[in-house]
C-alpha cells in the first residue's frame, strides 16, 4: 500500500507524464537507436532510405515497416529506391516475427532485387554498420535476385547465433567472367546455409527503449561465420565451404591509453566467381581521404582478390597524455596493420587490375583527434 506522500508523488510524476508526452518521447528515442522514424503504424526505416555510394550515387526511394502499433510481435515491409548515377531501381520486403525481444527470438523472411558490393556476400560484416563511411567507396556491384530465411537467437548467456539459408540469381554489373572446367559464367546461381556466432564473454546486456542494448566487454569477442554451398539446390551452380573469424577486442592500460586490436581470417575450399571471394578490405580513395576503421587505409578497395587471408588491425590511443595545453590537447593514435591473402586457380577471372597479397602487406600510421580543445 503507498503511503499519502507517495501517492501523491505518483499522481504528479503520471500527470507531467502526460501533459509533456513522455511515452511518445520514449517510443521515439526507440525507434532512432534502431535507425528508424515511427510514423503512426509504420517506421520509416533510415538505412534503407538514407542510401549513397559511388556506384549508385544517391539512391532515392523509401523504407518502411509496421511497427507494434498495428502488430505486436509481426513487422511486414520494404524498400524501393531509385540510384541517380546507375538509372536503375532496386527494391525488396520482408516479413519479421519477434518471439522474444529478450531473448533476441527472430524469423526473418526475406526478398530481394537489389545491389550488393562485390564482395561482401553472405552475413553482415562486423566491421561495417548501417553508416560506416567505407560503403560510400562501394564501385563494383553485383545485381542479386534472392529469396532468404533467416532465424537468429541469444543463448548460453555470452552466445548469440544465426542460421540461415538462401538462393540467388547474380549478375556482375562490372566487366567480368569465372571460368570454371571449361564453363564461362556472366551470370550464376548461388544457394547457401549459413551458420553465424558471437561469442562476448563478460559481455552486459541492459533493457533500455524496449530493446536490449550491449555495454560491450573487456574480454575479446569471438565472431564465427560459415557458408556452405550447394550445388544444385535451386539450381545453383557451386558447392563449396567458406569460414572466417574475427576477434578483436578494446582495452585501457592506466596511463597508457586505449589499445584496440582486431584479428581476421578466412577460407574458401573451391573456385568461386569474384563476387563471392574476399576483398574490400581497402578504403584509399582520393575523393573521401578520412580514416575507416579495421581497413587498410592505403590499399585501393579492389586491390586485392582472395579465397584464403589474415589481417590484423592495431591501433593504441594515448588520449591527451603526451601533449596537452589551455587550447590545444590533441589525442593522439598510432596503427599498425598487418594483411596476406592467396588466390587459387587466378586464370579463372578476367577481370582487370586485381592482384594477391601473397606478400606481408603492411602499413603504420598516425591520427590526431580534438585537435581544437
Amino acid at each position: 500500500d503507498l503511503n499519502f506522500t507517495e501517492a501523491t508523488t505518483y499522481k504528479v510524476l503520471d500527470s507531467v507524464g502526460r501533459e509533456v508526452n513522455f511515452d511518445r518521447m520514449l517510443m521515439f528515442i526507440e525507434k532512432i537507436s534502431q535507425w528508424r522514424v515511427p510514423v503512426g503504424s509504420f517506421d520509416i526505416d533510415l538505412s534503407k532510405t538514407i542510401v549513397y555510394n559511388k556506384y549508385e550515387g544517391a539512391r532515392l526511394g523509401v523504407g518502411l515497416y509496421t511497427n507494434e502499433n498495428l502488430f505486436d510481435k509481426l513487422s511486414i515491409g520494404g524498400f524501393f529506391g531509385y540510384g541517380t548515377k546507375d538509372f536503375d531501381w532496386k527494391f525488396g520486403g520482408e516479413a519479421i516475427y519477434t518471439f522474444s525481444k529478450r531473448r533476441e527470438i527472430k524469423l526473418k523472411a526475406k526478398y530481394e532485387d537489389n545491389l550488393i558490393e562485390m564482395g561482401n556476400h553472405g552475413f553482415q560484416y562486423p566491421a561495417f554498420g548501417y553508416y560506416s563511411s567505407r560503403n560510400i567507396l562501394a564501385s563494383q556491384m553485383d545485381r542479386v535476385e534472392k529469396a532468404s530465411v533467416d532465424f537468429g537467437f541469444r543463448a548460453f548467456r555470452y552466445f548469440k547465433w544465426d542460421f540461415g539459408i538462401s538462393t540467388a540469381r547474380i549478375t556482375p554489373k562490372y566487366d567480368y567472367t569465372f571460368t570454371d572446367n571449361g564453363k564461362d559464367y556472366k551470370t550464376y546461381r548461388n544457394t547457401e546455409l549459413t551458420a553465424n556466432m558471437k561469442f562476448a564473454f563478460g559481455e552486459k546486456i541492459i533493457g533500455a527503449f524496449n530493446q536490449n542494448v550491449s555495454l560491450g566487454t573487456t574480454y575479446p569477442t569471438l565472431y564465427i561465420m560459415y557458408a556452405r554451398g550447394i550445388k544444385d539446390a535451386f539450381e545453383s551452380d557451386f558447392g563449396y565451404n567458406r569460414i572466417e573469424a574475427v576477434v578483436e577486442q578494446s582495452f585501457y592500460t592506466k596511463n597508457l591509453g586505449k589499445t584496440s586490436y582486431r584479428l581476421e581470417g578466412g577460407y574458401i575450399d573451391n573456385p568461386l566467381p569474384a563476387g563471392l571471394l574476399f576483398t574490400g578490405e581497402g578504403s584509399f580513395d582520393k575523393e573521401y581521404p578520412f580514416i575507416m576503421k579495421n581497413t587498410f587505409q592505403t590499399m585501393y578497395p579492389y586491390e586485392f582478390l582472395s579465397d584464403r587471408y589474415v589481417n590484423l588491425f592495431t591501433s593504441h590511443n594515448f588520449g591527451g597524455l603526451l601533449l596537452k595545453t589551455k587550447i590545444f590537447q590533441p589525442e593522439i593514435s598510432i596503427h599498425n596493420n598487418f594483411g596476406w591473402g592467396d588466390l587459387s586457380n587466378q586464370g579463372s577471372h578476367s577481370l582487370t587490375g586485381y592482384k594477391t597479397k601473397n606478400r606481408i602487406y603492411s602499413e603504420t600510421g598516425l591520427q590526431l583527434d580534438n585537435i581544437i580543445k
